[in-house]
């Protein structure tokens, strides 16, 4: 609601372009945001809502050129124990671009007017869980401690989600009655908490599943809006293989559903008639690139849209190299703009798939690389993570706390190969203005999600027409022909000629006017900016900021169909000067996004220090630092040396390659009471080309090159993660040929697994077919799993990869009997892990070499005693017509006991 309608006279102003104070009145009115934590740094920066379209109405405006003057005008206001003074009141849940929309649908229609905790002791509905930042006026009142939200500054814990304030349910004037961070004493503020805008890096459209009508419809490519879309039914695991079976970590998109209350649905520009109090809108506000960035420890700089694919939908790239691929959680726009835009359906962009929603960043025993909360959370996770890549919002390389450092992050760039182009293209600005196959396509259409039309308000207050309105209350004189935007004098008049009258707006309004004024204000700022991009009429007003920090639409040669990402359309309102500026003054402009920093190092990373049992350690006999070859401690976050740039470079050489495996064997002996082992100094290229030459190998710390899992330590478990995924030989997996160097480095069988009681001998590299356990899950794209025994558990977890159905389950990705890990349709399916003769493809020929290379017995010797015979025939006529798998009778490997089987072992015996 407006707070004051009179126009104020200007009189006695100054040149000044400081910005003027807001205006004391209040209280103001509540604008409840809930969404993207990539817009954080434009929502919570004061000039997101300084005064253009005279929301005040006190003739003091961007748009009516009386900020030149008096500076823009910012209509926040002081926030004390009882008020909130200015014009608006702005509260924002840093919750993630889906959750906020899920916000918005929950609590977008119906004022929230319950207190924080239910009189019977449950917890409202709209909480900080999940795990949600919040601000108001741009102050925190909601931070992360410890994966925990807590309420900090003004917070008030007795209402909604800890809301500072809530507002009359008619005026939507705020109402305020102090500070509780703890709940003893706390009052609730009168009134209620509507949610009025979804901050998305996605159209609607992007955000919401459509149900999959049968299991085969669920794919990892679905397109937005079509059957199957973000509908992927897999679940996070813990670190041990333990589904996490929860609403708020499922990799589902939500759909327009909320409970009690009828669906939403979205606008139709085809039928406008049909939009309702229910109807979703979507206000566009700019393009939002997402960079891919990449940890020094990876050694890689350049990656493939393939490759990124590959990664994000199973966890390892197609060569089978099992990088750690961090994520956001399902809830984040981030996420879907990145997935949407590489061509994966978001729902399927697990990467290693571990660890529900949460906030952990460091690395030891709560390590999970997936499903972080915030961009702070993936970001700071990502700087400990040496084989890690993630994405985050392109601008933060250099903005806020910048991570385009020597001693923080680099970005990957990316061949748009899938499309055919040849080229390598890091978010630079004339990259991501160009948009084509030759230019940087990762991104999304961020918009502002609301019920209702911001645009169907009055005239004055932003809505259809305000142009020609706006210009018959400017003051200013017209502006005489022939004079030039250049001219110091240009902005002292108005445009000569009214604006065109714009079409009526009959669409639904949004229930709070105050949301559609912010919306309003920022838009036809951002409009206006874009008639004179860096014109003085827009200076510092929010559509400059807009600007500045993101890519207006505007300034894309061409744009992304929202019906199908991998198209590229023409942009019908590019504008030429828009891209002009973008290029020159958007934060992309900047050299850190020329060329990947190849001196760079990165930081040492933190491991987690609170929270330990007692007497924990880490594998170096440390908790609050590492300590390197010389015996000197190594504190964490400082510049890491370059001796330890290359995550599993053991041998110096600037790579990660199976030569490393013998100097690691010799560190594991180091740390388990072996010799001390000499690190050699680094060899190869200088640093200047990306190389460690001369590096000093007493620099070498054994836990920052040699922890590949996260747990903070060096132990036979990063060796087994080494083996599994990490030795390349041409650059393929070759995972036999990585158990056979770790046990000929050690000399003999360096795991200590036993082979089942077939009478056979271990023999080096053996230890290839220990892919599954009796006691705990499988975690395929993250860590291999053991047990330390070879038997009948490992080769049912073989068939299972590649049998058309196991046990009366069908396999929904392999239908052939032949587990392909070069068709990424099936890589999605299976476990590499159970390649055990290194073609990347698992088949009948790994079950093969396990039971008779591995375990030295035939098909058919179900006990696994070395021998076919009566007693193995007498198990599977026991068994038939059950399921079970190869202890029970199962020769086949379909997971059933059957005839078939019966029959198979008669005709040995």
């Amino acid at each position: 609601m407006k707070i004051q309608k009179n126009l104020l006279a200007i009189v006695g102003v100054a040149g000044s372009l400081a910005p003027v104070a807001a205006l004391a009145q209040g209280p103001a009115s509540l604008v409840n945001i809930s969404g993207a934590t990539l817009q954080q740094n434009f929502i919570n920066n004061a000039g997101s809502v300084n005064d253009f379209i005279d929301v005040n109405f006190d003739g003091l405006s961007g748009g009516l050129g009386t900020a030149l003057l008096l500076g823009a005008q910012n209509l926040r206001g002081t926030i004390t124990s009882t008020t909130v003074g200015g014009t608006l009141g702005v509260s924002y849940r840093v919750a993630g671009s889906v959750q906020g929309v899920v916000d918005l649908v929950n609590h977008g229609r119906v004022f929230n007017t319950q207190p924080a905790l239910n009189p019977d002791g449950t917890t409202n509905t709209l909480s900080i869980n999940p795990i949600v930042a919040a601000t108001f006026n741009g102050s925190s009142f909601v931070s992360i401690v410890s994966n925990v939200a807590t309420a900090t500054g003004i917070a008030n814990v007795a209402n909604p989600a800890f809301n500072p304030a809530r507002s009359d349910t008619t005026s939507f004037l705020t109402n305020r009655t102090g500070t509780f961070t703890s709940i003893a004493g706390a009052v609730a503020s009168p009134g209620g908490v509507l949610i009025d805008i979804a901050p998305s890096d996605v159209p609607s459209s992007w955000v919401f599943r459509v149900d999959a009508p049968a299991p085969t419809s669920r794919t990892w490519d679905t397109n937005p809006a079509t059957p199957g879309y973000g509908d992927n039914l897999r679940l996070p695991t813990d670190v041990n293989g333990n589904p996490i079976a929860s609403a708020t970590n499922a990799n589902r998109l939500p759909n327009l559903l909320a409970p009690g209350q009828p669906a939403a649905n979205f606008f139709n520009p085809s039928n406008p008639a049909s939009a309702n109090e229910n109807t979703i809108f979507d206000t566009p506000t700019a393009w939002a690139p997402v960079g891919l960035f990449t940890n020094y420890g990876t050694g890689r700089t350049q990656i493939q849209m393939t490759e990124i694919q590959h990664i994000y939908t199973t966890g390892r790239l197609p060569s089978g190299e099992n990088l750690a691929a961090l994520t956001r959680g399902a809830t984040s726009g981030t996420r879907n703009a990145f997935n949407n835009s590489t061509g994966v359906d978001p729902s399927f962009g697990v990467g290693d798939n571990i660890g529900g929603v949460n906030t952990v960043r460091t690395l030891g025993p709560t390590y999970v690389p997936s499903n972080k909360s915030g961009s702070g959370d993936i970001e700071a996770a990502l700087l400990n993570t040496r084989l890690g890549i993630g994405y985050t919002g392109a601008e933060r390389g250099t903005t806020g706390s910048p991570l385009l450092t020597p001693t923080g992050l680099e970005l990957l760039a990316v061949q748009n190969n899938h499309l055919g182009g040849t080229g390598f293209h890091r978010p630079e600005s004339q990259l991501v203005t160009r948009y084509d196959n030759e230019g940087y396509l990762v991104g999304g259409p961020a918009v502002f999600i609301t019920f209702g039309d911001p645009r169907a308000e009055a005239a004055l207050d932003g809505g259809a027409d305000w142009p020609a309105q706006n210009w018959d209350r400017d003051t200013r004189p017209l502006r005489p022909a022939g004079l030039l935007p250049t001219d110091p004098t240009f902005f002292d008049f108005k445009d000569a000629v009214r604006p065109a009258t714009e079409p009526a707006n009959t669409n639904p309004q949004m229930r709070n006017q105050a949301g559609a004024e912010y919306i309003n204000n920022i838009t036809r700022s951002a409009e206006a900016f874009l008639v004179l991009p860096g014109g003085s009429n827009t200076a510092f007003q929010p559509g400059e900021l807009l600007s500045q920090l993101f890519v207006a639409p505007q300034g894309l040669v061409n744009l992304p169909s929202l019906a199908d990402p991998q198209v590229i359309t023409a942009n019908s309102g590019f504008s030429s000067a828009v891209q002009s500026f973008v290029n020159s003054f958007n934060a992309l402009s900047d050299p850190a996004y020329d060329a990947f920093n190849l001196s760079g190092i990165g930081p040492v990373p933190t491991r987690l220090t609170t929270g330990l049992p007692a007497g924990f350690t880490y594998s170096d006999g440390l908790v609050a630092s590492y300590v390197n070859e010389a015996g000197i401690n190594v504190s964490y976050g400082t510049a890491l040396t370059l001796r330890n740039k290359i995550s599993g470079d053991f041998n110096g050489d600037g790579l990660r390659t199976g030569a490393d495996i013998p100097g690691m064997v010799a560190a594991w002996r180091e740390r388990n009471g072996g010799p001390n082992w000499v690190a050699p100094n680094g060899t190869g290229l200088p640093q200047s080309q990306g190389g460690i030459a001369g590096a000093p190998g007493s620099d070498f710390v054994i836990e920052i090159v040699g922890d590949f899992n996260g747990d903070g330590s060096f132990t036979a478990l990063d060796i087994r993660y080494f083996a599994d995924g990490l030795n390349l030989v041409n650059g393929q997996l070759d995972r036999p040929a990585g158990f056979l160097a770790v046990d000929n480095a050690f000399g003999g069988n360096f795991f200590g697994t036993a082979l089942a009681g077939t009478g056979a001998s271990y023999e080096n590299g053996d230890s290839r077919g220990d892919i599954a356990s009796g006691s705990r899950g499988n975690t395929p794209g993250f860590a291999p799993t053991a047990d330390l025994v070879i038997n009948a558990t490992d080769i049912d977890y073989v068939y299972r990869q590649f049998s058309p159905s196991f046990g009366g389950v069908a396999n929904l990705f392999v239908t052939d009997g032949q587990a392909n890990w070069a068709n990424i349709d099936e890589a999605i399916g299976f476990d590499l892990s159970a390649d055990l003769t290194g073609d990347l493809i698992v088949d009948i020929n790994d079950v093969n070499d396990l039971v008779s290379n591995i375990l030295e017995t035939s098909i058919g010797d179900v006990n696994l005693d070395g021998v076919v015979n009566n007693d193995d025939l007498s198990i599977a006529e026991g068994n038939v017509g059950t399921n079970g798998g190869w202890a029970a009778g199962d020769t086949n490997g379909d997971g059933v006991v059957t005839q078939a089987d019966v029959d198979f072992i008669t005709s040995i015996v």
